[in-house]
């Protein structure tokens, strides 16, 4: 038993263990660390070696006989190619190539800021109507997970399908520009990215995603002036409130959907923070209960009845508004769990839609 991998860069996963070498996947090319680079490795040692390196998200499928792999990548703005190789990397012939010319939209835009150390890179992904005019003025929607366990912001063509990609997705076609960001404290980069919220949950939370608001703005001229909303869901929901209430110079409108309030509710956060008993200071830093009277956005609370994880968080930061004077809106789904059913996320969406139009006026 050995290390056979070293370097700043994160294993994503290993496919394949054979007589002489691992195949994996896995982020070696810091200037895009998102991608996913198809990589092996000598079990005797030695270096390792990139197999495919087109710019993208790669996923390796490799056959029976060991001999060689379907190898498949994509980009936000780019469909799906799939392509045979030896296991070497050696490019044999391409299988298929996704055929997205009749597709109505405006591609998604992958994008860099610095955050708020003035030092660190933070990469997102941006979403625009299929319309979008870029001499015309949007307001700007922030769809937020924040959670320290998974890194959200979409890097392929089948994460712009899937709920951090589809959802600002279709909000932007509202008459928003939408991003999805990763700020510091989150995985897939390196250990020390991610170690910003070990006892400090916060830490890169709002500054990092109030940066990027402020650089993207001072970059698009379609973005000068342009109101700010932030929404989220479950964690998202605890980042949405956070952001706004810390920061109402930048955001204008929050809605917290299924929002974990309470860090003292969750086993989720000792990961990170510690026990309760010793790290006191970290889960005071934590709560958001204490930010209600600071509230000076527009703020939307959604939670379904059944949702046993969060109501009690929702009907608590309800509370805490209420004693401290500040008007919002509380959406109750009855029965709902923590995933809402068709009809109730289907209401809920037209709640946000209203709420937005109300207090963003799209485009």
């Amino acid at each position: 038993m050995r290390q056979l991998t070293r370097g700043e860069w994160p294993v994503d996963y290993v496919h394949h263990v054979g007589d002489e070498y691992a195949y994996l996947t896995a982020h070696l090319d810091q200037d895009r660390p998102y991608d996913l680079q198809l990589a092996r490795v000598p079990l005797a040692g030695g270096e390792v070696e990139c197999l495919a390196g087109e710019p993208g998200v790669h996923s390796m499928l490799l056959a029976p006989g060991g001999d060689v792999l379907v190898d498949t990548w994509s980009t936000p703005a780019e469909g799906p190619r799939s392509v045979l190789r030896r296991v070497d990397g050696t490019l044999l012939c391409e299988l298929s190539a996704a055929d997205t010319s009749r597709l109505d939209w405006t591609p998604p835009r992958q994008f860099t800021v610095t955050a708020a150390d003035g030092v660190t890179e933070l990469w997102g992904t941006m979403f625009f109507p299929a319309d979008f005019d870029e001499t015309r003025r949007y307001p700007l929607v922030e769809y937020v997970y924040g959670g320290p366990q998974i890194a959200v912001a979409p890097h392929s063509f089948s994460d712009v399908l899937g709920a951090f990609g589809s959802r600002p997705h279709a909000l932007a076609q509202l008459g928003y520009v939408t991003f999805v960001l990763d700020a510091r404290g989150t995985p897939e980069r390196s250990k020390a990215f991610h170690d910003t919220v070990f006892h400090d949950w916060t830490a890169g939370l709002v500054p990092d995603h109030a940066a990027a608001v402020e650089q993207l703005k001072q970059r698009h001229d379609f973005l000068t002036d342009a109101k700010v909303a932030v929404i989220g869901h479950s964690w998202g929901g605890y980042s949405a409130f956070r952001l706004a209430a810390e920061r109402p110079d930048v955001y204008t409108a929050a809605v917290s959907s299924a929002p974990g309030f309470d860090p003292y509710s969750s086993v989720l956060y000792e990961c990170y923070l510690g026990f309760p008993q010793t790290d006191g200071d970290a889960y005071r830093a934590a709560e958001n209960y204490p930010l209600a009277a600071r509230m000076a956005a527009e703020f939307l609370l959604v939670c379904g009845s059944s949702d046993h994880a969060t109501w009690s968080d929702s009907m608590k930061m309800s509370e805490a508004l209420i004693r401290a004077g500040k008007l919002h809106e509380f959406v109750v789904l009855p029965g709902q769990p923590h995933g809402f059913g068709s009809d109730h996320d289907a209401y809920f969406w037209r709640k946000v839609a209203g709420f937005l139009r109300t207090h963003l006026e799209p485009a």
